[in-house]
């Protein structure tokens, strides 16, 4: 059997649709677990009008914050031998499932497909492989931090996993992660398995919202919760000492995350709330990355902050326009 986990926050317009999505399978072994977590919205209703109707659909309340705590009680709750993760407002085709049973049942520990991304009902692109690839632990935990290798590999939602390593092991979402959780979660997963393959079929509709709550945070302030980013690349690292290829990699991916976090926050106009705990942690790892900057103006910028942090001089004490770097 397997186990679907469906964590639903405020999915009201579009929870119907996945479900329904996830009810049309041909691969009939399977249960769906809504998550509730903390809707505010008619979305437990909705979830409530499926549960007579279908006995392999449950729905639990999950009242810590986020979609990791809502994920880790459906692995909780989970009975299937294997798991899958899907969004409140994607579409699965009706293979789906199938598709990666099929595969799995070959004795793979993770099995990862393709998916095809929309934009609200348009259709824009598919992400996808021409040959069936397989790889071991090493080989994918790079795959995961060097997108030349493959397409970026750290959704969660196009991977079927074995429910025995997930609890055996312990994985789990980490609750106080909100950015990068999920490719965390993979990382610490693929580091305790061998065989994974990856196949063509895209059976996956991961679906763009121009509705969407979160929207770009291009348009707003930089939000302290951004930096949990680098919070997920501390416990990705931890995972990758017996992997020094995929961990080389991650730390360049850290360093990059970092110096695109610094460079939003110079071009933001309340850049003094982070002057002092976001600044004083993180510049001193450029030095320790090693990272060499991609223009000169990244260059000039990781000099300055190494230098200011060694000095004490924190952003409240200058002018933080981009005159001052050059």
């Amino acid at each position: 059997m397997v186990s679907v986990i469906v964590p639903i926050y405020n999915a009201g317009k579009y929870i119907s649709a996945t479900i329904d999505s996830l009810l049309a399978q041909t691969y009939q072994e399977y249960e769906i677990i809504l998550v509730n977590n903390n809707s505010t919205d008619d979305s437990r209703l909705i979830c409530e009008s499926y549960l007579e109707r279908y006995p392999n659909v449950s729905l639990i309340d999950e009242n810590k914050q986020g979609v990791a705590a809502a994920r880790n009680a459906g692995i909780n709750n989970a009975r299937g031998e294997y798991i899958i993760f899907v969004d409140a407002d994607d579409i699965s085709e009706d293979n789906y499932i199938k598709v990666l049973v099929d595969e799995m049942n070959k004795g793979y520990d993770m099995v990862v497909s393709g998916y095809k991304v929309y934009r609200n009902d348009e259709f824009l692109y598919e992400v996808s492989v021409d040959e069936e690839r397989h790889f071991d632990a090493e080989n994918y935990l790079v795959s995961i931090f060097d997108n030349d290798t493959v397409d970026y590999q750290g959704f969660i939602w196009d991977k079927m996993f074995r429910t025995d390593i997930i609890k055996n092991r312990n994985i789990r979402f980490a609750e106080d992660v909100h950015y990068n959780e999920d490719r965390l979660f993979v990382t610490q997963y693929v580091s305790n398995v061998q065989k994974i393959c990856y196949i063509t079929n895209s059976p996956y509709r991961y679906i763009i919202r121009d509705d969407s709550a979160t929207g770009s945070s291009e348009d707003h302030y930089v939000r302290e919760i951004e930096f949990d980013e680098l919070k997920a690349f501390d416990l990705i690292l931890k995972s990758l000492h017996d992997y020094p290829k995929a961990y080389s990699f991650a730390r360049k991916n850290m360093a990059e995350a970092e110096i695109r976090l610094f460079r939003r926050m110079l071009s933001k106009k309340d850049v003094f709330r982070y002057r002092k705990s976001v600044f004083r942690k993180f510049a001193k790892r450029f030095d320790e990355l090693k990272y060499e900057p991609k223009t000169e103006m990244e260059g000039i910028l990781i000099k300055k902050l190494s230098l200011y942090s060694k000095l004490g001089i924190t952003y409240s004490s200058v002018d933080v326009t981009e005159e001052i770097y050059k």
